[in-house]
């Protein structure tokens, strides 16, 4: 490792960018929604914009606010952290060393360059996740995983003592303090409001044609499933908890016939609900579900593909967070 940085904290996301190739990073960037209606925080998306422009990565790793940083890094290696997952199984959330090392080595067989790998663990190691141990262990311990160190910018920079101001000076401005506070506020003529343009989509000093929000994609729902629920449903879009009923019987378990866990509503009436569920493991027939960070869980998931009609008539139903219009977009 390079000497000076700590295996912890924002730092590690930069030092896990400078790490990969710029190439990479530039390519990641242009496949970025950043247009304004993409509900990505400005402390995110304006860094973003001005590395697409100006193309210097070196910039952005030592100068970039570190959310926009992290979220760079974490679209990088979220296809490489949702593998490790898979290749873990029911141990991805206490992985062992071993256990981990050897997917890592999986990975490498399967193509993931040393650079990749370093970024994954460095980004684990940040969020602080439940393996971050192992991954300071393998980062400082295989000299092919090592990170680079990077400048951060205002890192070094130390603060002026302060300056002394004179005694007489002070006592003049705590007066002008005072004498502003005891005197009344001047009265100022009401502002004239400003002639609003019809909403365009955008704000009025956009540009004349301004980018339209992506377009909500409808459920496409069969004959059959037409007949009992509705796309138009007003919770559409949202993950809410409900139960779940398995799709076979445990045979620990023969009693249990549904769990409660996490789903996406897909279409639904006053009497039923037609959901996606979310699992913790990785199966055929499901696809890593991107926004479960965001929304809260505490692990990643896995949303399936088939739908489940449920009746909860009388029972309860639970909203979490609704997906927005780019999340639901990518479930189909």
């Amino acid at each position: 490792m390079a000497g000076g940085d700590s295996l912890s904290g924002p730092t590690l996301w930069r030092r896990g960018l400078a790490r990969l190739p710029g190439e990479a990073l530039l390519e990641r960037v242009d496949g970025l929604d950043l247009r304004p209606g993409a509900r990505i925080s400005p402390a995110v998306a304006l860094p973003l914009r001005s590395l697409r422009e100006r193309r210097d990565v070196d910039e952005f790793v030592s100068h970039a606010p570190a959310p926009a940083v992290r979220a760079l890094l974490e679209s990088l290696v979220a296809p490489d952290l949702e593998r490790i997952v898979e290749l873990l199984g029911e141990h991805a959330d206490h992985p062992s060393f071993d256990q981990l090392a050897a997917a890592m080595d999986v990975l490498a067989e399967e193509g993931v360059s040393d650079d990749r790998r370093a970024a994954l663990l460095a980004f684990a190691v940040a969020e602080q996740f439940a393996a971050a141990p192992h991954c300071r262990r393998l980062l400082t311990e295989i000299p092919e995983l090592a990170l680079p160190a990077v400048e951060v910018a205002g890192a070094t920079a130390v603060m002026a003592p302060p300056r002394e101001v004179d005694p007489e000076v002070r006592e003049r401005r705590r007066q002008r303090r005072a004498a502003r506070q005891a005197s009344p506020a001047p009265s100022r003529p009401a502002r004239p409001s400003r002639a609003r343009r019809p909403d365009v989509g955008g704000d009025v000093a956009s540009p004349a044609v301004p980018l339209a929000p992506p377009q909500w994609r409808r459920t496409p729902l069969t004959p059959s499933e037409a007949r009992s629920v509705s796309d138009r449903h007003p919770l559409v879009g949202a993950l809410v908890t409900v139960d779940v009923p398995f799709d076979a019987i445990d045979p620990s378990r023969p009693d249990e016939h549904e769990k409660h866990r996490p789903a996406v509503v897909v279409a639904g009436s006053t009497s039923q609900l037609l959901v996606r569920a979310l699992y913790t493991k990785s199966r055929p027939g499901r696809i890593p579900f991107r926004p479960w960070r965001r929304i809260g869980l505490d692990h990643p998931s896995f949303i399936s593909d088939d739908r489940t009609l449920l009746d909860v008539e009388g029972r309860e139903v639970v909203e979490i967070d609704r997906l927005s219009a780019v999340e639901w977009n990518a479930l189909w």
